[in-house]
């Protein structure tokens, strides 16, 4: 249904609930505005620079002091109107949708859609996912760090784009089943349902810091995660199986990922991938335990979770980070 996806990142973002135009001394205006309600604004040259260059589509859009939270939408949820029976496959860029149509096995533009995507970031460390054959799920940051966090599904049967501003959205890494959509917000696992309605959300103990997820049949979760708590100054990565049954997450199990052969090196692990009942885990390298050095270096981690048994195979790629089934 769709191809790509593709969101650019902006250095200043822009938003306000005021949806009034502004005149064309844009800057000043702008200024002028937030100091009457008593917001204390300092710009830097290039945030003015972007305010005087803001296209016209984006004025109505200005953050209260371009670092206040700002307040949830009252109506969150958009027709876009971008579906085209024509098209094959859509590109999704920051303000656009494009759909495409293959013919003789090249690609023809045959609709166009601008519309708002994003109001804020999207972190590109964060995958998008794809749930029910029908929806391209994300979640988006705000400025400067996740003040105005989002979750977004664009709908591709209907043509419309779901949001639900929550402070559960993904922080450094994101999973997906095929119909949940899985974060990891601070110290946690929370579980979205293809309406953006959160469902569950599971609460570490110590604060985690994940990497990756990967799902077993709805009904297991694999999260890799660095326990920052835990005292070892190396950061070993650890395990985190949970169930998720009956809409519920509960932890059942936390191990050391990998039990180091060598006692000086500490491997980290990114990206990946189950498939029955065998774990595939990318390490782009290590790090030094004495001096807290990375090294570069290409290796998997298989894990065969019937037997217990986990072996590293050497790859002739260096710093591998993703794994595709």
């Amino acid at each position: 249904m769709f191809l790509g996806f593709e969101i650019m990142v902006k250095t200043v973002t822009i938003y306000a609930k005021d949806k009034e135009e502004l005149p064309e001394d844009r800057v000043q205006s702008y200024i002028e505005l937030h100091e009457s309600i008593g917001n204390d604004i300092k710009l830097t040259p290039e945030q003015k620079r972007i305010l005087e260059n803001m296209p016209e589509q984006e004025q109505k859009y200005l953050e209260e002091g371009l670092s206040k939270p700002v307040e949830p939408d009252k109506e969150l949820n958009s027709k876009a109107g971008f579906i085209n029976p024509d098209a094959d496959f859509y590109v999704v860029s920051y303000g656009i949708i494009e759909g495409y149509q293959l013919t003789d096995n090249e690609p023809e533009k045959v609709s166009e859609e601008n519309t708002e995507i994003v109001k804020g970031q999207i972190n590109p460390a964060v995958l998008r996912a794809e749930l029910s054959n029908r929806y391209l799920v994300f979640s988006e940051e705000g400025p400067p760090h996740g003040e105005e966090g989002r979750i977004i599904a664009i709908d591709f049967k209907n043509g419309e784009i779901k949001y639900n501003q929550t402070s559960d959205y993904a922080y450094t890494s994101s999973g997906s089943s095929t119909d949940y959509y899985f974060t990891d917000p601070e110290n946690g696992i929370a579980v979205f349902d293809t309406n953006l309605e959160e469902v569950s959300r599971y609460t570490f103990n110590d604060r985690i810091i994940g990497s990756d997820f990967s799902v077993d049949n709805d009904d297991n979760i694999y999260f890799l995660g660095v326990d920052i708590d835990g005292g070892d100054v190396t950061y070993p990565t650890y395990l985190y199986t949970l169930s998720f049954k009956d809409k519920k997450l509960k932890l059942e199990n936390k191990e050391f990922l990998y039990d180091y052969q060598y006692p000086e090196i500490s491997y980290y692990f990114e990206d990946s991938i189950v498939k029955d009942n065998q774990l595939y885990f990318v390490s782009p390298g290590y790090r030094i335990r004495s001096t807290k050095e990375r090294a570069a270096l290409g290796s998997i981690l298989h894990y065969d979770m019937n037997t217990g048994q986990k072996e590293l195979i050497d790859l002739p790629e260096i710093a591998a980070y993703n794994i595709f089934i």
